[in-house]
């Protein structure tokens, strides 16, 4: 399993049709790019993994930006985002990952299968650019382990 490495000031939504963003509030530090999910206790977002079921959930989100205020921008099924250059050397249409790392994304599975994206293409500034078209917990995407 490779990791791949998001620079947080890169990521930002491209495209969150409605009912894909939200604010969460957070129970721990979390930057942009990580996978996070809620805690089943508290309701809070915290950052998952694969490394087993109940660390990966139907009800999870990609942190899109992180505010002051112990609140995230999260971003779930269905937004697309641009993370800079980390999609740069997977081709189109391949799968992005949750890793078992706490709030990372790799380009194999982890532990448990879990899909976080799919790379579709997008056009920066005239040229061919990567960016993830959010597909968590997805039945048609997903292998349906989680």
């Amino acid at each position: 399993m490779t990791a791949i490495t998001i620079v947080p000031a890169d990521v930002r939504i491209v495209l969150a049709p409605p009912g894909s963003t939200m604010s969460l509030p957070v129970s721990e530090p979390i930057t942009a790019g990580e996978y996070v999910r809620h805690d089943s206790t508290t309701g809070y977002a915290r950052l998952g993994n694969a490394s087993s079921l109940s660390e990966c959930r139907q009800n999870s989100y990609l942190a899109a930006n992180v505010a002051g205020d112990g609140t995230i921008q999260a971003a779930q099924r269905g937004a697309i985002l641009e993370l800079g250059d980390a999609l740069d050397a997977l081709d189109i249409d391949d799968k992005v990952y949750v890793a078992d790392a706490d709030g990372g994304l790799a380009d194999t599975p982890g532990t448990v299968e879990y899909v976080a994206g799919i790379v579709i293409p997008g056009f920066m500034a005239g040229s061919p650019h990567n960016l993830l078209r959010l597909t968590l917990g997805d039945p048609i995407i997903d292998t349906g382990v989680c």
